[in-house]
């Protein structure tokens, strides 16, 4: 796993210690550790325990699990758009286009282009609000489009709140916000930064959503699946399951179905990965997810 031998060598414990205090055997620890099988949910929980420390930052996630709220958008160490990554499902007649990084780009390069055996699935974060879980066998094109290039055939960008090449996690974040403020729901947004504050006003207007927050918090908070028939979905999607699910498909290889209940819903709602091709989750949501794990295991 990403980091676990370096939490373990930073506490002071052999891999026996470690798998004593897990209950487990130093062979199977050893084998967590090498990235040879995962532990499962349970455990993880029990090593986030153990080191202080969250699952996603246990398994590499670059998402940051902490409170942002105060901090104000800095180009100098914005993360650099470096162009666009476009998915068109098999089943469906749109290429959906995603502003990315360049380490994002290679990240996507490299699990297409190897000798191997293509993955099931690839995890990948964008700069427009999305983490994307795509299984590239039921991708009809797989483009990566350099700034600097023409887009080989019309892309598709689900979000009208972006700007050319997305913005910061945090923009999105204060949208959200300025949403629930809007409609009565709390005043987080009067607590971020003028700046951050100016920012994420300019691109309510700019997409048409001043009168209409309630849209805009549905747009940002929605998870998309999308279908291998071509079908598409939105709702937003309890926590519990979003951080659930991006643990199956970034790290199980013999999940069938997740969980994706919807947050306004009494039903579960579950999802033969059969039938999907593609997963857009909301970042926001995503991050808002994973700092509740965080605050429940420190608790």
């Amino acid at each position: 796993m990403s980091r676990l031998k370096e939490l373990r060598l930073a506490s002071g414990r052999t891999q026996s210690d470690v798998a004593a205090e897990l209950g487990t055997s130093q062979q199977t620890y050893a084998r967590w550790e090498n990235g040879k099988s995962e532990p499962s949910h349970a455990v993880l929980v029990k090593i986030a325990h153990l080191f202080g420390a969250s699952i996603d930052h246990i398994l590499g996630r670059s998402l940051p699990a902490i409170d942002q709220r105060n901090r104000i958008p800095s180009k100098r160490k914005a993360a650099k758009y470096w162009g666009d990554l476009g998915l068109r499902p098999r089943g469906g007649s749109l290429t959906f286009g995603f502003p990315v990084t360049a380490e994002q780009a290679d990240r996507v390069r490299q699990r297409v282009a190897s000798v191997e055996k293509l993955p099931d699935w690839i995890t990948v974060e964008t700069m427009n609000n999305r983490v994307l879980a795509f299984r590239p066998k039921q991708m009809r094109r797989i483009w990566l489009v350099d700034e600097a290039d023409e887009f080989p055939e019309e892309f598709h960008f689900n979000n009208p709140c972006d700007g050319p090449a997305g913005m910061p996690l945090e923009v999105y974040r204060a949208m959200v916000d300025w949403a629930d403020q809007a409609q009565g729901d709390g005043d987080a947004f009067s607590c971020h930064p003028k700046a951050l504050q100016k920012s994420a006003l300019v691109a309510i207007k700019r997409a048409g959503f001043i009168d209409t927050p309630g849209a805009l918090g549905g747009l940002l908070r929605n998870t998309v699946i999308h279908h291998v028939g071509g079908e598409m979905e939105a709702y937003e999607v309890d926590h519990d399951d979003l951080t659930m699910a991006m643990f199956h498909l970034e790290n199980s290889k013999h999940v069938d179905v997740i969980e994706l209940s919807g947050t306004e819903e009494r039903f579960e709602r579950f999802h033969p990965l059969d039938d999907v091709a593609m997963i857009e989750f909301s970042a926001v949501e995503l991050e808002a997810a994973w700092n509740e794990e965080r605050g429940e295991y420190e608790a």
